[in-house]
């Protein structure tokens, strides 16, 4: 069983390992609580999916062409 104190590093860490920030003895740290550890496993599941259904919203909301060269052009005109 791991201690209370595992646990919170490994809360810790989850966003960077979201992130793809983690160095390699992080995620390997992290990777091993999460194997001997239903409770933050469980737990990084639930924010992978998040984290997952917020990048694709995100990515499908592109700016038209149009909107962009538009601002593009407003912004060329202020700095003049």
């Amino acid at each position: 069983m791991m201690s209370c104190n595992d646990c919170k590093k490994a809360a810790a860490l989850m966003h960077t390992v979201l992130d793809g920030e983690a160095s390699q003895t992080e995620l390997k740290e992290f990777e091993t609580h999460l194997n001997n550890c239903l409770k933050c496993s469980s737990h990084y599941d639930e924010e992978k999916n998040l984290f997952k259904a917020i990048k694709s919203k995100l990515e499908q909301k592109c700016c038209p062409d149009k909107v962009l060269s538009d601002i593009l052009s407003k912004i060329k005109e202020l700095v003049k």
